[in-house]
Parts: C-alpha cells; sequence; structure tokens
C-alpha cells in the first residue's frame, strides 16, 4: 500500500478530522448527546416499547411514565406535525414534538398540542426525562368531567394513570370516548 496515494493521503485526513472532532469533549459531547437525545424521541414515536426501554434503562423515575405515555400517544393516535430539532437549554436537553391527536380532535378544538422532553443526561446516558405539553384548559376541565362522571375507568383501563399502569392505549382510547361524551352533554 502506498502511503502518499491520493487515497491514502485522503484517509489520512479524514482520520485526522475524525480524531479531532471526537477529541474536543465539548463539540462531540454536545453532538452525540443531540443525537441521542433524537433517537430517544425516534424511539418514543415509533410507538414500539422495546425501542424505547433501552433508552430508559439508567432512568429508573421515568421509566413507568414515559413508558406508560408512549402507550397513552399510541392510544390516542399522536401523529406528528411538527418535530423541532433538540437544544441545549442550561443543563437540559430539550425537543419539542407538536402532534395531532384523537384527544384533542374528540374535544373539537383547532389546534395541535406541543410535547416538550426535558431529558437529563450524565455522559450519554438518560437519567432523567420530564414531560410537559401546551394542553388546552378544556382538556382539563374535561378530564374531571369524565373522572367524576365515570369514576370506574381509574380502576379499570386507567389504573396507573400516567404512572406504568397496565393499559395506557385502552385509557386513552377511553378518554377518546368520555371527551365525546363531554361534548354531546356541553351541547345540549
Amino acid at each position: 500500500m502506498m502511503l502518499n496515494s491520493p487515497i491514502s493521503q485522503r484517509m489520512a485526513n479524514l482520520a485526522a478530522m475524525v480524531l479531532f472532532t471526537f477529541s474536543s469533549p465539548v463539540a462531540a459531547d454536545g453532538d452525540v448527546r443531540l443525537r441521542h437525545a433524537e433517537a430517544f424521541i425516534d424511539a418514543f414515536y415509533s410507538f414500539e416499547p422495546t425501542r424505547l426501554q433501552p433508552y430508559l434503562a439508567q432512568a429508573p423515575q421515568a421509566h413507568a411514565k414515559i413508558m406508560y405515555y408512549q402507550g397513552w400517544a399510541r392510544g390516542g393516535e399522536y401523529k406528528v406535525v411538527d418535530r423541532q430539532p433538540c437544544q441545549h437549554e442550561a443543563d437540559l436537553i430539550i425537543c419539542r414534538v407538536t402532534v395531532a391527536d384523537n384527544l384533542i380532535k374528540a374535544l373539537q378544538i383547532n389546534m395541535h398540542v406541543t410535547d416538550v422532553f426535558s431529558i437529563t443526561m450524565d455522559k450519554m446516558v438518560i437519567t432523567k426525562v420530564e414531560t410537559s405539553s401546551n394542553d388546552p384548559e378544556a382538556f382539563a376541565i374535561a378530564s374531571e368531567w369524565l373522572i367524576t362522571q365515570q369514576p370506574q375507568i381509574m380502576q379499570t383501563v386507567c389504573k396507573g394513570l400516567m404512572n406504568g399502569g397496565p393499559t395506557p392505549a385502552q385509557c386513552a382510547r377511553a378518554f377518546v370516548a368520555g371527551f365525546k361524551a363531554y361534548i354531546q352533554t356541553t351541547s345540549e
């Protein structure tokens, strides 16, 4: 092999670039962490629990909640409308994903909800995930009405709501049906 050939020289330059990029802890760590967070979001919206679980292996406090939320999102038929790139904000990585879902549709509200994932990492390992969204006030009102009018769902399909319960997709579908009933009673 000739070390001075154009191909060998390009390979050496490429190797030097790679070595330089990954020897810079700030640049490499930041980019890899963002890519890891993006992969977590991909896994969440795949609606495949087996893809999501490995990302939560070192985040025991978030595991049950996030796994439940994935099932809820599957049952609510979340569809990604807009996905912003994950960004560093202070010590967190923030990922914003706007979705259309059957819950908001059942409330007859013309809007999309944005899910915000606040991810904490230690090196390249996710150690904590918190979620929030811009659900409209009508969502909270309809939820309260549903729980008051149909309390049995909290002991059946919604047992462990947003905290590791066994049937998140069924719970979301029960909420969709309940929201439709709520709209029907408020429009009479």
